[in-house]
């Protein structure tokens, strides 16, 4: 393949063989494939479909251009609900002639920031946080890839300090729970002497005669 010049992250993705796939899995609201189209042989072009979530798939045909022209949106699914979402990438026309160039892919998930204070309102708009992703390696195989290899983002300030404060204070449960085992003394000794007289029951002398006292029961501990 040529030197195809600048694209993101020096890298793309190359197929020059029809029934090449790939499928991307992604939690956001949007996502977008954007790659390169370089000069063609003759009539050729490179025909690739697009589908989300298994709806109507859309294509793309490259268009006949000049010289080598970078960053072309092939796809763009549109506003989507925020979730889980899978794109599926199928190249249905590719040759040495009119090869199929993916540079990355970008997805868009609204997150919500941290309140500066208890007057910000935990539903305000939330800003658009943008993920590329591109593929140093070239693939020219018809076999199914997934083309996750490197990100370019920054992880969401809240996802932090949610793990931060989760982990303090699992330790801090965790210490504790080791400190109230070691603290705990064996069930204290039972007193048969004293449980038998608190136990002995006083009953009613038959026909007026005086019960006789009880006797005496040691209070002698047994271990």
């Amino acid at each position: 393949m040529a030197d195809l010049g600048a694209v993101y992250n020096d890298s793309l993705t190359g197929c020059d063989t029809s029934g090449a796939s790939a499928v991307f899995r992604f939690h956001g609201t949007g996502v977008s494939v954007m790659g390169t189209v370089s000069p063609t042989d003759g009539g050729d072009a490179a025909v690739s479909l697009y589908s989300v979530d298994g709806d109507n798939p859309t294509f793309f045909t490259t268009p006949r251009v000049n010289e080598r022209t970078d960053a072309v949106q092939f796809f763009a699914s549109g506003p989507l609900p925020l979730g889980d979402h899978v794109l599926i990438i199928n190249v249905t026309a590719a040759s040495r002639a009119a090869p199929y160039y993916l540079d990355y892919l970008q997805y868009t998930i609204d997150t919500l920031p941290i309140p500066s204070s208890s007057t910000s309102p935990a539903t305000k708009s939330a800003p658009l946080v943008i993920h590329l992703l591109s593929q140093r390696t070239l693939a020219s195989s018809p076999t199914a890839s997934v083309f996750a290899a490197e990100t370019k983002h920054t992880a969401p300030v809240g996802a932090v300090v949610g793990g931060v404060v989760g982990g303090l204070a699992l330790i801090f449960v965790l210490i504790a729970l080791l400190h109230w085992k070691h603290k705990r003394h064996p069930a204290s000794e039972f007193e048969y002497g004293t449980q038998a007289q608190q136990g002995v029951p006083t009953l009613p002398p038959p026909y007026g005669v005086t019960a006789p006292a009880p006797s005496p029961v040691s209070t002698s501990t047994v271990v």
